[in-house]
Protein backbone atom coordinates (compact mmCIF):
# COMPACT_ATOMS: atom_id res chain seq x y z
CA UNK A 1 0.00 0.00 0.00
CA UNK A 2 2.70 2.50 0.91
CA UNK A 3 3.91 2.33 -2.63
CA UNK A 4 0.80 3.46 -3.92
CA UNK A 5 -0.45 5.34 -1.08
CA UNK A 6 -0.07 8.91 -2.74
CA UNK A 7 -1.77 7.51 -6.50
CA UNK A 8 -4.20 10.38 -7.76
CA UNK A 9 -7.12 8.10 -6.87
CA UNK A 10 -6.40 8.36 -2.78
CA UNK A 11 -8.38 10.68 -0.73
CA UNK A 12 -6.68 12.17 2.22
CA UNK A 13 -8.58 13.96 4.49
CA UNK A 14 -7.15 17.05 7.50
CA UNK A 15 -9.90 16.92 10.33
CA UNK A 16 -9.50 19.92 12.08
CA UNK A 17 -7.93 22.75 10.49
CA UNK A 18 -9.41 25.57 12.50
CA UNK A 19 -5.78 25.99 14.58
CA UNK A 20 -2.97 26.24 13.38
CA UNK A 21 -1.57 22.77 13.56
CA UNK A 22 -4.35 21.86 11.07
CA UNK A 23 -4.05 24.66 8.79
CA UNK A 24 -0.39 24.29 8.72
CA UNK A 25 -0.59 20.53 8.07
CA UNK A 26 -3.05 20.95 4.93
CA UNK A 27 -1.08 23.43 3.26
CA UNK A 28 1.50 21.38 3.60
CA UNK A 29 -0.30 18.70 1.78
CA UNK A 30 -1.63 20.79 -0.71
CA UNK A 31 2.21 21.89 -1.67
CA UNK A 32 3.60 18.57 -1.69
CA UNK A 33 1.02 15.91 -2.74
CA UNK A 34 -1.39 16.09 -5.81
CA UNK A 35 -4.46 13.93 -4.13
CA UNK A 36 -7.78 15.29 -3.04
CA UNK A 37 -6.82 17.07 -0.14
CA UNK A 38 -10.08 17.27 1.85
CA UNK A 39 -10.21 19.38 4.80
CA UNK A 40 -12.95 19.50 7.76
CA UNK A 41 -13.31 22.53 9.79
CA UNK A 42 -16.13 23.98 12.10
CA UNK A 43 -15.84 27.95 11.98
CA UNK A 44 -16.95 29.83 8.72
CA UNK A 45 -15.20 33.12 9.36
CA UNK A 46 -11.85 31.84 9.76
CA UNK A 47 -9.44 33.33 7.46
CA UNK A 48 -7.50 29.81 7.78
CA UNK A 49 -9.86 28.40 6.17
CA UNK A 50 -10.89 30.61 3.44
CA UNK A 51 -6.97 30.28 2.32
CA UNK A 52 -6.69 26.71 2.06
CA UNK A 53 -9.88 26.76 -0.12
CA UNK A 54 -7.90 29.55 -2.37
CA UNK A 55 -5.10 26.71 -2.48
CA UNK A 56 -7.29 24.06 -3.99
CA UNK A 57 -8.48 22.46 -0.53
CA UNK A 58 -12.31 20.76 -0.59
CA UNK A 59 -13.50 22.41 2.56
CA UNK A 60 -15.78 20.23 4.30
CA UNK A 61 -18.05 22.13 7.40
CA UNK A 62 -18.70 19.66 10.73
CA UNK A 63 -20.33 19.81 13.96
CA UNK A 64 -18.92 17.66 16.77
CA UNK A 65 -22.93 17.29 17.96
CA UNK A 66 -23.40 16.28 14.01
CA UNK A 67 -22.42 12.71 13.39
CA UNK A 68 -23.68 12.70 9.93
CA UNK A 69 -21.55 15.43 9.18
CA UNK A 70 -18.56 14.03 10.79
CA UNK A 71 -19.67 10.69 8.88
CA UNK A 72 -19.70 12.23 4.96
CA UNK A 73 -16.45 13.62 6.18
CA UNK A 74 -14.41 10.97 5.91
CA UNK A 75 -16.98 9.03 3.01
CA UNK A 76 -14.36 7.54 0.50
CA UNK A 77 -11.32 8.24 2.46
CA UNK A 78 -7.95 6.44 2.34
CA UNK A 79 -5.76 8.17 4.60
CA UNK A 80 -6.87 10.76 7.62
CA UNK A 81 -4.82 12.67 10.00
CA UNK A 82 -7.10 13.88 12.94
CA UNK A 83 -6.43 17.21 14.68
CA UNK A 84 -8.23 17.17 17.81
CA UNK A 85 -10.98 19.97 17.64
CA UNK A 86 -11.02 20.51 20.94
CA UNK A 87 -13.09 23.63 21.11
CA UNK A 88 -16.51 25.26 20.36
CA UNK A 89 -19.32 24.77 22.64
CA UNK A 90 -18.91 20.72 21.97
CA UNK A 91 -15.70 19.87 22.28
CA UNK A 92 -16.10 17.21 25.16
CA UNK A 93 -17.45 15.50 22.59
CA UNK A 94 -14.31 15.52 19.80
CA UNK A 95 -13.22 11.54 21.36
CA UNK A 96 -16.58 10.57 18.87
CA UNK A 97 -14.49 11.02 15.23
CA UNK A 98 -12.63 8.22 16.26
CA UNK A 99 -15.65 5.84 16.01
CA UNK A 100 -17.01 7.16 13.73
CA UNK A 101 -12.64 7.04 11.27
CA UNK A 102 -13.16 3.54 12.75
CA UNK A 103 -16.29 2.95 11.09
CA UNK A 104 -14.87 4.11 7.53
CA UNK A 105 -14.50 1.30 5.17
CA UNK A 106 -11.90 2.45 2.55
CA UNK A 107 -9.62 4.44 5.96
CA UNK A 108 -6.34 2.94 6.04
CA UNK A 109 -4.21 5.32 7.53
CA UNK A 110 -4.54 7.45 10.74
CA UNK A 111 -2.73 10.17 12.28
CA UNK A 112 -3.66 11.89 15.48
CA UNK A 113 -1.79 15.03 16.30
CA UNK A 114 -1.70 15.73 20.01
CA UNK A 115 0.76 17.49 22.52
CA UNK A 116 4.17 16.62 24.87
CA UNK A 117 2.28 14.83 27.62
CA UNK A 118 -0.71 14.60 26.82
CA UNK A 119 -1.25 11.95 29.81
CA UNK A 120 -0.03 14.83 32.85
CA UNK A 121 -2.75 17.64 31.38
CA UNK A 122 -5.78 16.98 33.50
CA UNK A 123 -5.69 20.42 34.71
CA UNK A 124 -6.72 21.55 31.80
CA UNK A 125 -10.28 21.38 30.60
CA UNK A 126 -9.81 21.32 26.86
CA UNK A 127 -6.30 19.73 26.94
CA UNK A 128 -7.71 16.63 28.85
CA UNK A 129 -9.96 15.54 25.83
CA UNK A 130 -6.85 15.62 23.91
CA UNK A 131 -5.51 12.53 25.89
CA UNK A 132 -9.33 10.99 25.62
CA UNK A 133 -8.84 10.93 22.41
CA UNK A 134 -5.47 9.79 22.29
CA UNK A 135 -7.05 6.25 24.09
CA UNK A 136 -9.94 6.42 21.53
CA UNK A 137 -7.44 6.57 19.23
CA UNK A 138 -5.29 3.57 20.88
CA UNK A 139 -8.80 1.42 20.76
CA UNK A 140 -9.59 1.94 17.01
CA UNK A 141 -5.86 1.93 15.87
CA UNK A 142 -5.91 -2.24 14.80
CA UNK A 143 -8.57 -1.48 12.12
CA UNK A 144 -6.10 0.46 10.09
CA UNK A 145 -3.11 -0.72 8.51
CA UNK A 146 -1.14 2.30 9.93
CA UNK A 147 -1.63 4.08 12.52
CA UNK A 148 0.26 6.98 14.57
CA UNK A 149 0.08 9.19 17.41
CA UNK A 150 2.17 12.49 17.27
CA UNK A 151 2.55 14.65 20.22
CA UNK A 152 3.94 18.00 19.13
CA UNK A 153 5.76 20.60 21.13
CA UNK A 154 5.12 24.05 20.83
CA UNK A 155 4.90 25.33 17.19
CA UNK A 156 7.36 27.96 15.72
CA UNK A 157 4.28 29.36 13.61
CA UNK A 158 2.61 29.93 16.86
CA UNK A 159 4.95 33.20 16.98
CA UNK A 160 2.69 34.76 14.26
CA UNK A 161 0.18 35.78 16.52
CA UNK A 162 2.46 38.21 17.88
CA UNK A 163 4.18 39.35 14.56
CA UNK A 164 2.82 43.05 15.37
CA UNK A 165 4.38 43.70 18.93
CA UNK A 166 7.41 42.42 17.02
CA UNK A 167 7.01 45.08 14.25
CA UNK A 168 5.74 47.65 16.30
CA UNK A 169 7.53 47.47 19.23
CA UNK A 170 10.77 45.78 18.82
CA UNK A 171 9.84 43.36 21.74
CA UNK A 172 9.02 39.18 21.55
CA UNK A 173 6.45 38.52 24.06
CA UNK A 174 7.20 35.47 26.09
CA UNK A 175 4.86 33.87 28.81
CA UNK A 176 6.96 30.56 29.54
CA UNK A 177 8.98 31.79 32.28
CA UNK A 178 11.64 29.74 32.91
CA UNK A 179 10.80 27.43 30.89
CA UNK A 180 12.87 26.22 28.08
CA UNK A 181 11.41 24.95 24.88
CA UNK A 182 12.46 22.74 21.18
CA UNK A 183 9.98 24.28 19.32
CA UNK A 184 8.78 22.71 16.43
CA UNK A 185 7.83 23.69 12.19
CA UNK A 186 4.35 22.23 11.43
CA UNK A 187 5.49 22.27 7.97
CA UNK A 188 8.13 19.91 9.26
CA UNK A 189 5.13 17.85 10.69
CA UNK A 190 3.47 17.78 8.03
CA UNK A 191 6.24 16.42 5.87
CA UNK A 192 6.73 13.89 8.67
CA UNK A 193 3.78 12.50 8.05
CA UNK A 194 3.92 12.19 4.52
CA UNK A 195 7.01 10.00 5.32
CA UNK A 196 5.26 8.18 8.18
CA UNK A 197 2.45 7.10 5.53
CA UNK A 198 4.71 5.75 3.16
CA UNK A 199 6.58 4.07 5.24
CA UNK A 200 10.17 5.04 4.24
CA UNK A 201 11.21 8.46 2.51
CA UNK A 202 10.45 9.01 -1.01
CA UNK A 203 11.51 11.49 -4.19
CA UNK A 204 8.59 13.96 -3.60
CA UNK A 205 8.93 17.67 -4.57
CA UNK A 206 12.02 18.48 -2.33
CA UNK A 207 10.96 15.79 0.41
CA UNK A 208 14.04 14.03 1.55
CA UNK A 209 14.43 10.79 0.41
CA UNK A 210 17.68 9.14 2.23
CA UNK A 211 16.59 6.86 4.92
CA UNK A 212 14.54 4.40 5.82
CA UNK A 213 12.43 4.67 8.89
CA UNK A 214 10.52 0.96 9.02
CA UNK A 215 12.38 -0.15 11.64
CA UNK A 216 11.50 3.30 13.86
CA UNK A 217 8.14 2.34 13.16
CA UNK A 218 8.21 -1.35 13.36
CA UNK A 219 7.26 -1.39 17.27
CA UNK A 220 6.26 2.46 18.16
CA UNK A 221 3.10 4.02 17.32
CA UNK A 222 3.68 7.35 19.54
CA UNK A 223 6.26 9.70 18.46
CA UNK A 224 7.09 13.17 19.97
CA UNK A 225 7.91 15.70 17.34
CA UNK A 226 9.97 18.75 18.96
CA UNK A 227 12.96 20.89 17.37
CA UNK A 228 16.76 20.27 17.99
CA UNK A 229 17.29 22.37 20.87
CA UNK A 230 15.78 23.22 23.95
CA UNK A 231 16.20 27.26 24.09
CA UNK A 232 14.91 29.82 26.78
CA UNK A 233 13.09 33.03 26.01
CA UNK A 234 16.51 34.99 25.92
CA UNK A 235 17.71 32.97 23.41
CA UNK A 236 14.93 32.44 21.06
CA UNK A 237 14.64 36.67 20.96
CA UNK A 238 18.19 36.66 20.24
CA UNK A 239 17.50 34.45 17.06
CA UNK A 240 14.99 36.43 16.30
CA UNK A 241 17.28 39.37 16.16
CA UNK A 242 20.02 37.49 13.97
CA UNK A 243 16.89 36.64 11.99
CA UNK A 244 15.47 40.22 11.20
CA UNK A 245 19.28 42.37 11.46
CA UNK A 246 17.38 44.26 14.32
CA UNK A 247 17.73 44.13 18.30
CA UNK A 248 14.15 42.41 19.42
CA UNK A 249 14.02 42.74 23.05
CA UNK A 250 12.32 39.82 25.13
CA UNK A 251 9.20 41.20 26.72
CA UNK A 252 8.27 38.82 30.20
CA UNK A 253 4.35 38.79 30.07
CA UNK A 254 1.88 36.76 31.71
CA UNK A 255 -0.58 34.54 29.83
CA UNK A 256 -3.71 36.20 30.43
CA UNK A 257 -1.77 39.51 29.31
CA UNK A 258 -0.89 38.20 25.80
CA UNK A 259 -4.03 36.69 25.60
CA UNK A 260 -5.42 40.01 26.02
CA UNK A 261 -3.34 41.34 23.28
CA UNK A 262 -4.60 38.44 20.77
CA UNK A 263 -8.08 38.92 21.79
CA UNK A 264 -7.77 42.70 20.17
CA UNK A 265 -6.53 41.43 16.89
CA UNK A 266 -9.65 39.62 16.22
CA UNK A 267 -7.77 36.87 13.95
CA UNK A 268 -8.34 33.97 15.66
CA UNK A 269 -12.19 32.81 16.63
CA UNK A 270 -12.63 32.74 20.63
CA UNK A 271 -12.82 29.28 21.07
CA UNK A 272 -9.82 28.97 19.89
CA UNK A 273 -8.09 30.76 22.34
CA UNK A 274 -9.14 29.55 25.26
CA UNK A 275 -7.58 26.29 24.07
CA UNK A 276 -4.44 28.76 23.26
CA UNK A 277 -4.79 30.08 26.75
CA UNK A 278 -4.25 26.60 28.41
CA UNK A 279 -1.70 25.27 26.43
CA UNK A 280 0.39 28.38 26.75
CA UNK A 281 0.00 27.98 30.54
CA UNK A 282 0.91 23.97 30.09
CA UNK A 283 4.07 25.41 28.45
CA UNK A 284 4.66 28.03 31.55
CA UNK A 285 4.34 25.10 33.65
CA UNK A 286 7.16 23.26 32.05
CA UNK A 287 4.84 20.58 30.42
CA UNK A 288 5.99 21.23 26.66
CA UNK A 289 10.07 20.90 27.83
CA UNK A 290 10.97 17.58 26.19
CA UNK A 291 13.14 17.64 23.24
CA UNK A 292 13.17 14.21 21.44
CA UNK A 293 15.48 13.20 17.81
CA UNK A 294 12.08 11.59 16.83
CA UNK A 295 11.28 14.38 13.99
CA UNK A 296 14.84 14.42 12.75
CA UNK A 297 15.22 10.47 12.36
CA UNK A 298 11.25 10.35 10.44
CA UNK A 299 12.60 14.00 7.82
CA UNK A 300 15.77 12.39 7.67
CA UNK A 301 17.40 15.75 7.55
CA UNK A 302 17.38 18.74 10.63
CA UNK A 303 14.05 20.48 12.08
CA UNK A 304 13.73 24.05 11.15
CA UNK A 305 15.48 26.17 13.63
CA UNK A 306 14.15 29.15 15.28
CA UNK A 307 16.47 31.28 13.41
CA UNK A 308 15.66 30.05 10.13
CA UNK A 309 11.95 30.00 11.37
CA UNK A 310 12.52 33.91 11.48
CA UNK A 311 14.17 34.37 8.30
CA UNK A 312 11.78 32.58 6.24
CA UNK A 313 8.74 34.63 7.29
CA UNK A 314 11.23 37.53 7.35
CA UNK A 315 8.61 39.94 5.65
CA UNK A 316 5.88 39.06 8.29
CA UNK A 317 7.88 40.00 11.23
CA UNK A 318 10.53 42.75 10.15
CA UNK A 319 10.09 45.85 12.30
CA UNK A 320 8.83 49.21 10.84
CA UNK A 321 10.82 51.53 10.98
Amino acid sequence: MSDTLFSSNVKVLVVGSDDICGFMIAKTFLKHLKNEIRVGYMFEDNPLNKELEKEGAKMMRFKLDDSKSMEKMFEGVHCAVIVPPVYGHNYQKAPEIMEIAARCEHLKMVVMTSVLHADKLSDWEHLKVIHKMEKEFENKMKKWDKAYILRESVPLEGFYMVRKMVQEKHELPWVFGNSKIAPVSLCDVGKAIINLLRGKHRENEGLNTSVSIESLTLHKHMFCLTGKHKKDGKEIAKECSEALDTEINLKSMKVDELIECVKKEKELPEEIIKFCKEFMEATRKGYMSEQTSDLEHILGEKPMSVEEYFKENRKEFMPHK
